[in-house]
């Protein structure tokens, strides 16, 4: 028997609350392993959060904004600043470079994935998923001048009108697993 009658014959044993309490269940595996994330609308204003992305947020003080560029950490701001420039003025979804973050006292490497997504409540408009893909801690020596070279190549993209160099690639790891990052 192949895979896809398995599947069917499966699918077919299951009552409608069944298959309700899995998919609850899946959806709940997905945000356990999911990367913290935030969901902003069209004007940079958060509209939702997941519950593990409190952590790179950092408001600077006075009042209260909920535009999401001026709740995230320093760090991040620019990145994300141009990331949903990028989608919501030319449609384009981005990774960034990684970004030396510091969370108690410790660098790590983040990764802003920015992608577009339909506004089921309002149609014609759309959203945007945040993403904060987190690595692993830096050394301190590591952590400053990562730091420093994302600022110069931050200066320089700028410089270039935002583009980045075709064929430059970032080493990267999550979790134990080696990843090249190769700019669009």
């Amino acid at each position: 028997m192949r895979v896809r009658e398995q599947v069917a014959q499966l699918a077919r044993g299951l009552s409608p609350s069944a298959a309700l309490t899995d998919a609850a269940a899946h959806r709940r595996a997905i945000e356990k392993v999911a990367p913290p994330s935030i969901l902003v609308d069209e004007t940079h204003r958060v509209v939702h959060l997941s519950d593990n992305a409190g952590r790179f947020l950092m408001p600077s003080g006075g009042p209260l904004s909920g535009d999401i560029v001026d709740l995230v950490r320093p760090e991040l701001r620019f990145e994300l600043r141009s990331a949903l420039h990028r989608l919501f003025e030319q449609n384009a979804g981005s990774l960034s470079l990684p970004i030396a973050v510091r969370f108690n006292g410790g660098a790590h490497r983040v990764l802003l994935l920015v992608q577009s997504v339909e506004n089921a409540d309002v149609p014609g408009t759309r959203n945007a998923v945040v993403m904060f893909i987190e690595g692993e801690e830096l050394p301190e020596g590591l952590a400053s001048t990562e730091r420093q070279a994302s600022d110069e190549s931050a200066a320089a993209s700028r410089a270039r009108g935002g583009t980045e160099e075709p064929g430059l690639r970032v080493p990267f790891q999550i979790g134990g697993v080696s990843w090249k990052i190769v700019p669009r």
